[in-house]
C-alpha cells in the first residue's frame, strides 16, 4: 500500500540548518516537508518562503499568542484547518532531529511496510553527542556529529511519533493528542503494541512502555540536541519550542549532561549522505536561495559574537 507522508517541523532561527534537514528527509522518501516558523530574526522566513516558491516545502508563518507554546499552537491549527488532511502519515520532529530507517531500502516506505495498521508509531531517540566540538563552523550536522548513544538505555525512553493525522485533533512535541476515539493504537518500530493512555492525557510526554519495548529495530530518531557548545548556548537566545524557561540550554545543565552522549561512533546514517549532499547542492544552484542560506549562516556567527560574551557564558553555565 502506498502512503502519502509528510515530515512536519516548527522552527525559529534555525536557518543555517534548514537545507540539510529538508534535503535529508526528502532523500529518505518523505513526499512533502511542512515547516511552521514563528518570530524569526535570522532570515529563516525568507529562506523558507524561497523554498516554498521553488515547490520544495510548504511553509506557514505563525504568530504565537502570549502564553502559548509554538509547537502546540501550530499543531492545533494544522490538525483542525485541514492543512494535513491530504497525508496518511506525518512525522512531527524538530530541526535537530533526523529519522533514520534501518529496514528495507532505508526509506519511509520501508518503515511503514514493516508495521501493522496502527494510528501512531513511537520512534525512540538516539542521543548524539558534540564530538568534542566547542565552535560551530557553519558546516553540516550529519558528517560533523558521528558519536552518540551506543544502545537504548532505561533512562532515555523519549520518543517522537509518526502518526495518522486523521486520528487526532492535536499534538504536543513528542506525540499526538486528543484521539478521535479510544480505539487508537500505538506501536513501537518493531510493530509491537505499546500503552496508548498517554494520547488522552495532555501533560504526559512518555508512552509509559516497558524498557524491553524501547527499541531501535527498523528506525530511530537521531537527536542532535547539543551539537557544539556555541550552538547549544544560542538556543537560550532563540527560546524553547514548548515555551519553557529553564537552565536547559546552559553548559553543565542536566539536559546537556544527559544528552551529550559520545559513547560510540555510529556511521550508519552516512549511507544517506551522498544523496542528501546532492540534494543540498541542487538547491544551492538557485542564486536567491544560496544568498539567503549564506545570510542565515552569517547571522548566526554575528549574533554569536555579540551574545556569547564571557559574562553571558558564565551566566549560562551551571
Amino acid at each position: 500500500m502506498t502512503h502519502k507522508t509528510a515530515v512536519v517541523c516548527c522552527v525559529r532561527n534555525e536557518g543555517q540548518f534548514i537545507l540539510e534537514w529538508v534535503a535529508y528527509h526528502k532523500a529518505i522518501g518523505f513526499d512533502d516537508v511542512v515547516i511552521v516558523s514563528n518570530a524569526c530574526t535570522d532570515g529563516s522566513d525568507a529562506l523558507l518562503n524561497c523554498l516554498a516558491d521553488m515547490g520544495e516545502i510548504t511553509h506557514f508563518s505563525q504568530d504565537v499568542p502570549t502564553g502559548k507554546a509554538p509547537q502546540t499552537h501550530a499543531f492545533a491549527k494544522l490538525l483542525t484547518d485541514g492543512s494535513l488532511a491530504q497525508y496518511d502519515w506525518v512525522l512531527h520532529i524538530d530541526a535537530d532531529e533526523f529519522l533514520e530507517v534501518t529496514c528495507g531500502n532505508g526509506d519511509v516506505a520501508s518503515l511503514l511496510e514493516n508495521l501493522p495498521e496502527a494510528d501512531a508509531v513511537a520512534i525512540l531517540w538516539q542521543l548524539m553527542g558534540d564530538n568534542g566540538l566547542t565552535e560551530w563552523d557553519g558546516g553540516f550536522v550529519i558528517p560533523a556529529f558521528t558519536k552518540g548513544q551506543a544502545a537504548p538505555q532505561p533512562r532515555v525512553q523519549l520518543h517522537k511519533t509518526m502518526f495518522r493525522p486523521s486520528s487526532f485533533r492535536g499534538a504536543r512535541d513528542h506525540m499526538p493528542k486528543h484521539p478521535i476515539d479510544d480505539a487508537r493504537q500505538v506501536v513501537n518500530t518493531a510493530g509491537n503494541p505499546v500503552p496508548s493512555g498517554a494520547l488522552g492525557k495532555w501533560r504526559l510526554n512518555r508512552y509509559g512502555m516497558d524498557f524491553e519495548d524501547c527499541t531501535w529495530e527498523n528506525a530511530r530518531i537521531r537527536h542532535y540536541a547539543v551539537k557544539s557548545q556555541d550552538v547549544l548556548l544560542m538556543k537560550n537566545v532563540r527560546g524553547d519550542g514548548m515555551g519553557i524557561v529553564s537552565d536547559k540550554y546552559f553548559l553543565g545543565s542536566k539536559f546537556q549532561r544527559s544528552h551529550n552522549m559520545n559513547d560510540a561512533e555510529d556511521l550508519s546514517i552516512q549511507v544517506h549522505w551522498p544523496k542528501t549532499k546532492a540534494g543540498i547542492d541542487a538547491l544551492l544552484q538557485d542564486i536567491e536561495l544560496r544568498a539567503l542560506n549564506d545570510a542565515c549562516k552569517a547571522w548566526f556567527q554575528e549574533q554569536k559574537t555579540s551574545a556569547l560574551t564571557p559574562e553571558k557564558i558564565a551566566e549560562w553555565t551551571v
